[in-house]
């Protein structure tokens, strides 16, 4: 069997996704002002670090599966996107991620809605790669910064529902996200919030920003929360799973250092 045909097959048979899709306009309940107070909540929990510090550096490694590799070899990037350096400097819309892996490293620098891709010293000018690592610089702010991050770039909160993950009953908190990430003019997210930590245990999201991801969605579970400098709290762990078209694990990571100021 060719490899292709391998993969399609996984996408015809694959296992289908439970949760909801982001943006689909099919809700549980709603709840417009209650969804601003649980995402309020959060940002409290967490110390509203995309507010208030002024540079966050974060470093982080991971793995990625391999299916994920071969259905979408420019987003993952594997050859480089091993571990990371991740610079955040919010009051100046500037994520700097220095990427390293087995073929060498790449630097990506993130301004407002400008891009510039370096790989090994070269600058990349091609289209593709540089909206590929637009999208992946945007999303990480939302896995990073988790309700910080959503409270000052979301609209249009309302609860969506309420489910459990890790243990813990979460409400399910819908946002609009505009622009979007990466290239995309608006993307949609589902912050669930666990009902007695407070926290964002997942982020669900839309991937308007590549027309190879325009019709699917992805979820991030983060865990092994820990105090950070000044008052803030970080995710330590990171599980991403694509939900749509396929339900399949994509990555896993992990930070292994911060820095606030």
């Amino acid at each position: 069997m060719r490899p292709w045909m391998g993969l399609f097959l996984m996408v015809i048979l694959g296992a289908c996704s439970s949760l909801p899709k982001p943006g689909s306009g099919l809700v549980e309940e709603s709840g417009m002002g209650e969804g601003s107070e649980w995402v309020r909540r959060a940002v409290e929990v967490e110390g509203d670090a995309w507010s208030k510090a002024e540079r966050v550096e974060m470093r982080f490694s991971g793995e990625w599966r391999r299916i994920v590799e071969r259905l979408q070899p420019g987003l993952v990037d594997t050859g480089f996107r091993k571990r990371s350096v991740e610079v955040y400097e919010p009051g100046k819309g500037r994520v700097t991620q220095t990427h390293v892996g087995p073929m060498g490293t790449k630097v990506v620098t993130r301004t407002g809605r400008e891009v510039e891709v370096v790989y090994n010293g070269v600058r990349e000018g091609d289209a593709v790669k540089r909206a590929s690592a637009a999208l992946v610089a945007d999303a990480y702010c939302l896995f990073g910064f988790g309700a910080s991050w959503l409270q000052e770039r979301g609209r249009d909160f309302r609860v969506v529902g309420r489910r459990s993950v890790a243990g813990e009953d979460c409400v399910l908190v819908e946002a609009v996200v505009r622009p979007g990430f990466g290239e995309s003019k608006e993307d949609w997210v589902i912050a669930w919030i666990g009902e007695e930590t407070r926290r964002v245990q997942r982020v669900q999201l839309t991937l308007f920003g590549l027309e190879s991801t325009a019709m699917a969605d992805v979820d991030v579970v983060r865990s092994a929360f820990r105090a950070g400098p000044k008052g803030t709290e970080w995710a330590g762990r990171y599980v991403e799973h694509v939900q749509r078209p396929l339900l399949v694990k994509a990555h896993e990571w992990a930070l292994e250092a911060i820095e606030v100021e």
